[in-house]
């Protein structure tokens, strides 16, 4: 197993599984602004998370900044959120930091994913967008985890 490019045993991450408890998930940016009447003809998103490991606990924090232009690329708008996760963490021996970006990479960005994604249909249709529909996570398109993007609380 591999997580930041470092080998995280199965034993670490099974015993990181077993000590994890979800406690929130919670937005804390949602943001959409309509720049132009034009329809968009092409989206470009992208997405970053991020984890920050205190006492007990950890904190994920997804964000997806998605910007729409028409067919001459001219803007029409921008929509973005940022969604975050804790979880609470049980007292055990100390695990390498390794094991929790695997973690975050196979099953707190997954968690996240689905309130981002909606976040994103409510404000684009809110700004009377058509139809913007975010894909379905597939493990291959998770972004690399940034340790300096979340700070816990």
């Amino acid at each position: 197993m591999t997580g930041e490019g470092v080998q995280v045993s199965p034993a670490d991450y099974n015993e990181l599984v077993n000590r994890t408890r979800l406690e929130t998930i919670f937005a804390t940016e949602l943001h959409a602004r309509r720049l132009s009447p034009a329809l968009p003809a092409r989206v470009s998103v992208n997405s970053e998370i991020g984890l920050a490991v205190g006492e007990n606990l950890v904190d994920y924090q997804l964000q997806i900044q998605c910007h729409f232009v028409d067919d001459k690329d001219e803007p029409v708008a921008e929509a973005s959120t940022v969604v975050a996760a804790r979880y609470l963490v049980a007292e055990g021996t100390e695990l390498p930091e390794a094991v929790f970006h695997l973690f975050g990479e196979r099953a707190a960005a997954f968690m996240i994913y689905p309130y981002a994604r909606q976040h994103l249909t409510d404000l684009t249709t809110r700004l009377g967008l058509p139809g913007f529909y975010l894909d379905v996570m597939v493990r291959d398109a998770i972004p690399e985890v940034d340790t300096a993007a979340v700070a816990p609380q």
